[in-house]
């Protein structure tokens, strides 16, 4: 029978000096855990005027003046947006992104 630190040693020997996809996501969801909080907040808001507009993702893109696969990032609450991003999306939709967050 392998001691423990024969063990250890094993893995060690096995594993991968590069983190692993989930390791990664893990180490930047801790990192940015605070704006991914408001960035989601923020993309709701947006599907939600979206819907009630009637517009798709590549209408919202054209609107803005950006590229259908950035407004699909942002839609995902994964961007963290500058406050010109914000109020060219308030501009765009017609609505109050910044107002619907506590001071």
């Amino acid at each position: 029978m392998k001691t423990r630190t024969e063990i250890i040693e094993n893995l060690r020997k096995h594993s991968s000096p590069h983190p692993t996809s989930v390791k990664t996501w893990v180490d930047d969801y801790q990192a940015n855990k605070s704006w991914l909080h408001y960035s989601q907040q923020v993309a709701m808001i947006m599907w939600d005027s979206m819907e009630k507009q009637n517009l798709t993702q590549m209408d919202l893109a054209q609107r803005l003046g950006y590229t259908e696969q950035r407004v699909i990032e942002i839609l995902r609450g994964k961007e963290n947006m500058t406050i010109d991003t914000l109020l060219r999306i308030e501009s765009v939709l017609d609505i109050s992104i910044l107002k619907k967050f506590p001071e």
